[in-house]
């Protein structure tokens, strides 16, 4: 009789301590906010290559490239047709807004 209420209680807390840890068990998602899309502006007066994720981008004087709103994606200079130095990193306070370059060169 003892040796089964044993066995009851240390079942019932390997139950018990099993569901705690399902429950704390998340996926990683990516930083995406979604139908959300930055645009970079270029005001600089000349025409200007870009790298983002989605590759090499020519930005012509005072025109716009959208880029997806994804968090931690880098902003680079272009220069002479390879990635250059990083201009800004995107971060979730810039989605749905216009980000001018003359604020990053």
């Amino acid at each position: 009789m003892k040796k089964s209420i044993i066995l009851l209680v240390l079942l019932t807390f390997s139950l018990v301590g099993t569901s705690f840890v399902g429950a704390d068990i998340t996926t990683k998602q990516p930083n995406v906010v979604l139908a959300a899309q930055v645009k970079i502006l270029n005001d600089t007066g000349r025409d200007i290559y870009i790298y983002t994720s989605q590759g090499r981008t020519r930005i012509n004087n005072k025109s716009g490239h959208y880029v997806n709103c994804i968090t931690g994606i880098k902003i680079h200079r272009d220069n002479d047709k390879r990635r250059g130095s990083v201009m800004f990193v995107l971060n979730p306070s810039m989605c749905g807004k216009t980000i001018k370059l003359s604020s990053y060169l």
